[in-house]
């Protein structure tokens, strides 16, 4: 989004500043869920140490932005060729598996 749609994504941060500096504590759906971060949460009790802001709020130093966080090239879901059921034997890709997830187990 940032790339795409650089005013939508500095409209979106500034309301989530605006929503901070309103409630007096860091307001973000962005959350770090890496095991360090949870590690750090769990021995601090802080749970602000997992938020992460769209762009650093300067009265929040602590608290990481996504320019911190670490990415992960973008692979598809699946691929699709027209022919549905046709590659159900093909092994998934590993973040097909992570998002997509049965509700009945």
């Amino acid at each position: 989004m940032q790339i795409d749609k650089p005013d939508k994504f500095n409209e979106m941060a500034e309301i989530e500043h605006l929503l901070t500096d309103l409630r007096g504590y860091p307001v973000t759906m962005c959350k770090d869920q890496s095991n360090k971060a949870k590690e750090l949460v769990k021995k601090t009790g802080d749970k602000t140490l997992a938020f992460v802001f769209l762009k650093p709020h300067p009265n929040y130093p602590h608290i990481k932005d996504i320019s911190m966080m670490e990415g992960r090239k973008p692979e598809p879901l699946m691929d699709c060729n027209g022919f549905c059921g046709v590659n159900d034997l093909i092994p998934r890709t590993k973040y097909e598996n992570e998002i997509n997830f049965d509700y009945g187990n």
